[in-house]
């Protein structure tokens, strides 16, 4: 069971999805000038999304990691996993994690959940690869989770107060 434990928490980069939730909830908490029981769905929401656009992440990238000394470790590549077993835990995860900021949170978070995922997925993950200058759009992502925290938390979703936030976590 550690074993299984260990896997997952390679695959869904932990500590990435980690911080996503730590971001999300300042965005969330200054929202709403403070902290509340409510942050509980956005924040698990938020972490489920992270979780399982990072294992996507992986599941994209299996090919180019089983190359490179630094990433052939991976669940994927070592053959620790099955990428087939990696996509359904991603998906799974995406799919919890859009459902749980949907009923948890509002719409508009979720609109922002899946912004991020596909940027990170759909636009950076391919982008890397061709540039150096792919940060820069990667940046973007960064700046997502304190935006999904403020909406989530009652924020409008152009208040000067998160772009600010936002910004700062942009650079």
């Amino acid at each position: 069971m550690k074993h299984w434990v260990k896997i997952i928490l390679e695959l869904t980069k932990f500590r990435i999805s980690l911080l996503a939730i730590f971001s999300a909830s300042a965005g969330f908490i200054l929202a709403k000038q403070g902290l509340s029981g409510e942050i509980t769905m956005p924040i698990i929401g938020v972490f489920c999304l992270a979780s399982g656009s990072c294992a996507l992440n992986q599941y994209q990238e299996r090919e180019n990691d089983q190359r490179m000394k630094r990433t052939g470790g991976r669940p994927i590549p070592s053959k620790r996993l099955l990428s087939s077993t990696a996509l359904k835990i991603s998906l799974g995860c995406v799919f919890f994690g859009g459902l749980i900021l949907y009923f948890g949170a509002n719409w508009i978070a979720l609109a922002l959940g899946a912004f991020a995922l596909f940027w990170y997925n759909g636009v950076y993950t391919p982008l890397k690869r061709k540039t150096a200058f792919a940060v820069i759009p990667g940046a973007l992502i960064g700046s997502i989770p304190p935006m999904l925290g403020w909406v989530s938390g009652g924020g409008y979703l152009f208040g000067p107060k998160i772009l600010a936030v936002a910004f700062f976590f942009f650079l």
